[in-house]
This record gives C-alpha cells, sequence and structure tokens, in this order.
C-alpha cells in the first residue's frame, strides 16, 4: 500500500520532484562519461555540438558525496 502525504500518493511525485530527479541524473550521467574521458554530444545552436571533457566538467563541478 502506498504513504499517504497530505492526500497524495508517494507513487505519485510532483511534478518538480520528477523534473529535480531527471536533472539530477542527467548531470550524474554527464559528469560520469566525462570523468572517464569521453567528450559529450550536445545540441548547440541547432546542430549536434562535441563538448570536450574538460569544458563538461568546468560546467558541473562534482560535488562531494553527502
Amino acid at each position: 500500500m502506498a504513504d499517504q502525504t497530505n492526500g497524495k500518493s508517494s507513487l505519485h511525485p510532483s511534478p518538480t520532484v520528477v523534473d529535480a530527479a531527471i536533472q539530477r541524473a542527467m548531470q550524474e550521467a554527464v559528469v560520469s562519461h566525462a570523468l572517464a574521458g569521453r567528450p559529450v554530444a550536445i545540441w548547440r545552436d541547432g546542430q549536434v555540438a562535441w563538448v570536450q571533457p574538460d569544458e563538461v566538467l568546468r560546467t558541473f563541478p562534482r560535488r562531494t558525496s553527502s
């Protein structure tokens, strides 16, 4: 049975929570890719562009574990 918090089922988190989780997962995947020394493909100015690992790591500084 699902937990009930404020009358809402925990099986259906708010769109804000979902968006934040997707952003976090995307950042972790991109940083992991860069740490492995691989460039990352992005969409920039209407075309695919390759971002080198050093630029990725400047854009997404690594956080310490919490």
